[in-house]
């Protein structure tokens, strides 16, 4: 396991990673945690998948957000994952979302990305803006 960052739009990003050649399968986490909160299932499914957890603008490692305004909300946060799944050139991942990360994967395939499967755990039913 290792991290490196992506330089998107938004700021860097910081992104950790499995050396594995599986499936792509890309980690949100919730508000006010970090990528680490994977690391876990980096342990247990790291040698069999290729995992992906980024900390989001303003969390973690990650730098804060140079539009603050445009960012710090569901689908600014689904941008910045997109730009970066983009960067990294990730085919069907699997998104895995926890919380607020729930509500990112799910504006993320709103807005077009194909994936192989969505995973939301204690994401909170809440309207979607227009």
């Amino acid at each position: 396991m290792y991290t490196f960052t992506v330089n998107t739009s938004q700021g860097i990003v910081s992104v950790r990673t499995t050396q594995s050649s599986g499936k792509p399968v890309f980690f949100l986490h919730g508000n006010s945690a970090c990528k680490e909160v994977f690391t876990k299932q980096f342990s247990h499914f790291g040698r069999e998948y290729r995992l992906y957890a980024m900390d989001l603008p303003g969390h973690g490692e990650s730098q804060n957000s140079k539009e603050p305004n445009a960012t710090y909300n569901i689908n600014g946060y689904a941008d910045v994952a997109l730009e970066v799944i983009q960067k990294l050139n990730l085919e069907n991942p699997v998104l895995v979302g926890w919380s607020l990360g729930g509500h990112i994967a799910l504006s993320m395939v709103q807005k077009g990305l194909k994936v192989a499967g969505v995973l939301i755990t204690g994401t909170p039913p809440i309207p979607m803006s227009k």
